[in-house]
C-alpha cells in the first residue's frame, strides 16, 4: 500500500523496488493509503533513507531508523529539514543533489569487442564481480545486465537494480584498471535497450557532483528530468 502511494516515477523506483521486495523498513505517519510522510531504509544501506513529506514529520520518524547520517528527500523539503536538524542536532546541516534521468528515446549505440549481454548463465561472474555469493539481481529471470569480460573475467558491469512496472534504474561500475575504455556507456547502452524492450522507461540517477556518472549518462542518450536533495548534519 506504501508502495502504491509513492507512486511510480524515476525518484520512487529505489524505494518501492525495496518495498515491494521487503529488502527495507518503513515508517509512516497518517492514513497508510495517503500518508503525510514516510522514511524508507533499505536494510543493505541503512545509512541513506528515503524521507517523503513535509520536515518536521520525516524528522519525527527517523526517530525510529538507526544507523542512518544522511536522508534522500524532495528538494523542496531539503531547507526546512535542514533548519531541523541544525536545531535538534546542535551542528551544520550539508546538502547535496541528487539528479534524475529518463531515456526516451532509442539508446546511443557503442562498440566494444569484450562488451556483451549478461545471461542467466553468468551469474558466477556477476556475483564474483558483486563479492556476493549468489548474484540476486535476476529472480529466476534473465537479469537485465551488461558487461566487459576480459580474459574470462568481468570488468565493468551494468545491471538493473531496482524496477517497478514503468521503470527500471539502472547502475553501472568499472574496475579501476579498466576505467575510461568506454565500457560503462557500453554497457549501459545495451541494458537500456533491454529495459526499453521490456515496456519501461530506463531511469539513472546520480550525485551532482559525480561527474563521470552524469558523462556516461549523456552519453547513452539519458536526460535530467528531477532533482531530490541528501541531507546531513555535522558538528562544526
Amino acid at each position: 500500500m506504501l508502495a502504491d502511494a509513492l507512486g511510480d516515477s524515476p525518484e520512487t523506483v529505489i524505494p518501492v523496488h525495496l518495498l515491494r521486495q521487503g529488502l527495507c523498513q518503513a515508517w509512516i505517519s497518517g492514513n497508510l493509503e495517503k500518508p503525510v510522510g514516510a522514511v524508507i531504509q533499505s536494510t543493505s544501506l541503512m545509512e541513506e533513507p528515503w524521507a517523503f513529506g513535509e520536515a518536521e514529520v520525516i524528522w519525527r520518524l527517523l526517530k525510529y531508523a538507526a544507523g542512518w547520517w544522511t536522508v534522500n528527500l524532495s528538494a523542496a523539503s531539503a531547507l526546512s529539514l535542514g533548519a531541523v536538524l541544525e536545531r535538534e542536532t546542535k551542528g551544520r546541516a550539508h546538502y547535496y543533489g541528487n539528479v534524475y534521468h529518463t531515456l526516451t528515446r532509442a539508446a546511443s549505440s557503442f562498440r566494444s569487442p569484450e562488451m556483451r549481454r549478461l545471461l542467466t548463465v553468468d551469474e558466477p561472474l556477476m556475483a564474483k564481480y558483486m563479492g556476493t555469493p549468489t548474484w540476486t539481481g535476476s529472480d529466476g529471470f534473465e537479469p537485465m545486465a551488461a558487461g566487459a569480460i576480459v580474459d574470462g573475467r568481468l570488468v565493468g558491469l551494468a545491471h538493473v537494480n531496482a524496477v517497478t512496472e514503468r521503470h527500471a534504474d539502472i547502475g553501472v561500475s568499472t574496475l579501476e584498471p579498466w576505467r575510461g575504455r568506454g565500457f560503462a556507456a557500453a554497457a549501459a547502452s545495451i541494458v537500456a535497450r533491454v529495459v526499453r524492450k521490456s515496456g519501461r522507461t530506463p531511469a539513472w540517477s546520480a550525485g551532482e557532483g559525480n561527474a563521470a556518472s552524469l558523462r556516461v549518462a549523456a552519453k547513452v542518450g539519458f536526460e535530467e528530468v528531477s532533482r531530490r536533495a541528501y541531507v546531513s548534519s555535522a558538528d562544526d
